[in-house]
């Protein structure tokens, strides 16, 4: 995997998922304009990043304790992966192989691909839940102005985590099919102790 690649998107990530959910203080304290021009940026900045880092781990969180719940459940009741017919299907059975060329170098590829847009929707989900909660109450007077805003907010809220579920279904099916083809190899000492346990018997 390209470092550099996964290091810009998970910093983008960040800053991003900060930007999003700390918005409407920043756009509150510009308001303001208590505070100098310089120091406000500087500001901004590490708020953005603590906010940002924030809400990827509370989405690691929302992964961990209710994603994995959903998909699994879906999962086990609904469409389970032994069940998947795809004999005689040539798209299928390409797929299949082209998964599976150089060692499952690109089934890998594609896993680190789908967790990344999963992380990226879920830091976001999280971002904009912070975004709405402070606009309601920065602006809780006033908010009528703001009123598209909030259902952009939450139309955003939907469509992330609904997101969100397909994705993870998608990366927990790859991950399954990388297990479920994955051919053992037997480490050196073993083929040793194998050559060993076959000549001991014929001798």
């Amino acid at each position: 995997m390209n470092l550099l690649s996964d290091k810009i998107k998970f910093y983008t990530n960040i800053i991003l998922s900060g930007a999003i959910a700390f918005s409407p203080a920043l756009w509150y304290l510009h308001q303001l304009n208590i505070i100098d021009q310089t120091l406000f940026l500087t500001i901004s900045a590490i708020s953005i990043l603590f906010v940002g880092r924030i809400c990827l781990e509370i989405a690691l969180f929302v992964e961990d304790s209710w994603i994995d719940t959903i998909v699994a459940c879906r999962v086990n009741k609904q469409r389970h992966y032994e069940n998947i017919k795809d004999e005689g299907n040539v798209f299928y059975d390409n797929w299949n192989k082209y998964l599976l060329l150089n060692n499952n170098e690109f089934a890998h590829k594609i896993i680190a691909h789908l967790a990344d847009r999963l992380l990226f929707m879920l830091s976001t989900f999280i971002a904009t839940l912070i975004c709405g909660t402070l606009l309601l109450f920065i602006y809780q007077f006033s908010f009528h102005k703001y009123l598209w805003l909030l259902i952009v907010l939450i139309s955003y809220i939907i469509f992330s985590f609904v997101r969100a579920i397909s994705i993870a279904e998608g990366l927990d099916f790859y991950r399954y099919y990388l297990l479920k083809n994955q051919q053992p190899s037997l480490l050196p000492s073993d083929e040793e102790d194998t050559n060993e346990f076959e000549n001991t018997n014929q001798g």
